[in-house]
């Protein structure tokens, strides 16, 4: 069932990946699925207000907010070139951990 939480949630995944892709693109990132999905987490904490570490190695991408450790496996992030499974993911990613909705 689709909820107005999960509606607002997809929105908000959208709009950070929209202005990740467009700061990637301005400084010439492409193709590089990790430090956009990285750039996608810091936006995400850059908007609620937390204060957070990320530790990125070539296997996974850890978030640290609080004592709380968030852990995303490289290999699981779709693609660049598929934008929207890009999207989906990130929107996945938010709502398992984050929202739990």
């Amino acid at each position: 069932m689709i909820t107005l939480e999960k509606i607002l949630l997809w929105d908000l995944s959208c709009l950070i990946c929209n202005l990740v892709k467009s700061e990637c693109e301005t400084n010439n990132i492409y193709e590089d699925k990790a430090e956009y999905f990285t750039r996608c987490l810091i936006k995400y904490t850059e908007i609620k207000g937390y204060e957070y570490l990320i530790v990125k190695t070539h296997l996974t991408i850890t978030l640290i907010i609080n004592e709380f450790k968030f852990t995303f496996w490289v290999v699981e992030i779709p693609e660049i070139q598929s934008w929207r499974l890009f999207k989906k993911y990130v929107f996945k990613e938010l709502k398992y951990n984050f929202y739990k909705i």
